[in-house]
């Protein structure tokens, strides 16, 4: 996995960035597609094909475990259905991009931290407030 997730997106970005005309209009400067969307979208893809039965199990936390494994695993214990079911799960999850599409390039901050609740903040000061105090 490691050969293939430097030399795949390395490959991309010197050869066939050249090449394909829509990429060639994309002005591509740090490599961003590269490093993150090839590399991204291979390393989900290889650990489909690799994921370890064991380390599903712990993932999914579900009884029914034995069902999701890697499709080389599939292979070699004959159950390919369960590797395809796994690969089909990757891409799925691959599918989805990060970025809000459909929200105008809206951001949504938040005041309060995800890892406390919102007591656990003193309630918003003014400037003024602050320079009195």
């Amino acid at each position: 996995m490691g050969m293939l997730s430097g030399s795949i997106p390395w490959y991309t970005m010197m050869v066939l960035h050249k090449k394909i005309p829509m990429l060639k209009r994309v002005d591509d400067t740090m490599a961003v597609f590269h490093t993150h969307a090839v590399a991204g979208s291979l390393g989900g893809i290889l650990a489909g094909f690799f994921a370890n039965p064991k380390l599903n199990r712990i993932f999914y936390l579900v009884d029914d475990w034995e069902h999701y494994i890697g499709l080389a695993y599939g292979f070699q214990s004959g159950r390919a259905s369960a590797g395809f079911r796994q690969m089909g799960v990757q891409l799925l999850g691959i599918s989805f991009e990060a970025y809000a599409l459909w929200g105008d390039g809206e951001k949504y901050e938040s005041r309060i931290n995800s890892a406390y609740g919102a007591e656990d903040f003193p309630p918003a000061v003014s400037k003024g407030e602050l320079e009195m105090a």
